[in-house]
C-alpha cells in the first residue's frame, strides 16, 4: 500500500463522513457536513496505519470477508470498520482518535463540571 493513510481517508469519504486535513496527519471529521463542527479528530500516519494492519494475526481475518478476500485486504478492511465505529460512536463529546500500534485509542473532551446554583466560598 502506497499511501494507506490517504486511502484510509478516501475510503472514509466514501462511506460519507466529511474529513478536512488540519496539519501533522490530524483531520477534522464532521458526520453532518451542515453542522459545521467537528465531531472527532482523526490522527493518520502511514506508518501508524501500516503498523496497525500488519498488527492483524491471520486468525483475527482468516475468513471474515470470504475465501476470496487475502488476508491483507482483510486486515486493511477491518482496520477501516474500526475506525468508522470509533469515529460514529455516539457520544455528546468531541473525540480524538488516534491509531497506537494495535490499538485504535480514543479520548473524549472534558467539560468543566457544573455545579449547583449556591453561595459558594473557596477556603484553604
Amino acid at each position: 500500500m502506497d499511501h494507506p493513510a490517504q486511502k484510509i481517508v478516501s475510503d472514509l469519504r466514501d462511506n460519507g463522513l466529511y474529513l478536512d486535513e488540519v496539519g501533522d496527519g490530524w483531520f477534522a471529521v464532521t458526520v453532518d457536513s451542515a453542522s459545521g463542527t467537528p465531531d472527532a479528530f482523526l490522527h493518520l500516519t502511514d506508518d501508524d496505519v501500516e503498523r496497525y494492519v500488519r498488527g492483524m494475526s491471520a486468525e483475527d481475518v482468516d475468513g471474515v470477508f470470504g475465501p476470496e478476500t487475502t488476508p491483507a485486504e482483510a486486515s486493511y478492511r477491518l482496520t477501516l470498520i474500526h475506525l468508522e465505529e470509533s469515529l460514529l460512536s455516539h457520544h455528546p463529546r468531541v473525540r480524538y482518535v488516534v491509531l497506537d500500534g494495535e490499538e485504535i485509542l480514543t479520548f473524549d473532551t472534558r467539560s468543566s463540571p457544573e455545579f449547583p446554583a449556591g453561595d459558594y466560598q473557596w477556603t484553604s
